[in-house]
């Protein structure tokens, strides 16, 4: 798991990283027990790349800023979002709430995780992860859009660099391990700027 760690805090800004490892820390830790708890992917590495999978929602959503997270961000007349979406995985009001309130969801990562993960899992019946992700960003995975694509590019990246593949398998998105080839070494994901 500090791998995964490591991993979530090379994605953000030395800055961000610096004043805010731990809660990052805790993120990290969520998303990765959520991953193994519950993988929606068949395999060996069907936890890690399902810890993957919420990432990349998560950082293409919030870039795993704080004030998003605890929906601080919000706190407008009214007390909503645009469009209400809270968390860092900006989940919609409705079936992705899965009955939680927004205070609950706002209140505790490890609620909005578990909603993430099972808004993807319901989505990732597919022959790819293109389909969740559509179904993830629109709630239907026959509708394509800029955020589902973005999305599924930035779990590519994510997967390139864990060296796992995941392909489509007797009816199920299956992952497998990239062997590295000798003299070949992981290059870090660069940083955003």
């Amino acid at each position: 798991m500090e791998h995964f760690i490591a991993l979530v805090l090379s994605l953000v800004s030395a800055i961000v990283a610096a004043t805010d490892g731990d809660r990052l820390r805790q993120v990290a830790t969520n998303i990765w027990q959520r991953g193994h708890e519950a993988p929606f992917f068949c395999g060996e590495q069907n936890g890690e790349a399902s810890a993957l999978a919420m990432l990349a929602v998560a950082v293409h959503e919030s870039g795993l800023q704080g004030s998003v997270q605890d929906c601080s961000i919000c706190r407008r007349p009214g007390g909503w979002c645009p469009g209400g979406a809270v968390s860092l995985y900006q989940l919609v009001p409705g079936v992705a709430w899965g009955g939680f309130t927004r205070s609950e969801i706002c209140s505790d990562n490890r609620v909005a995780t578990l909603l993430a993960s099972n808004v993807l899992t319901l989505h990732s019946g597919g022959h790819s992860t293109a389909h969740m992700y559509r179904g993830y960003a629109s709630g239907d995975p026959l509708v394509f859009s800029r955020a589902a694509r973005e999305i599924e590019a930035g779990f590519q990246r994510l997967l390139r660099h864990a060296r796992i593949k995941v392909v489509y398998v007797d009816g199920c998105l299956t992952t497998r391990r990239i062997p590295l080839q000798a003299g070949k070494t992981c290059q870090p994901i660069p940083q955003k700027r």
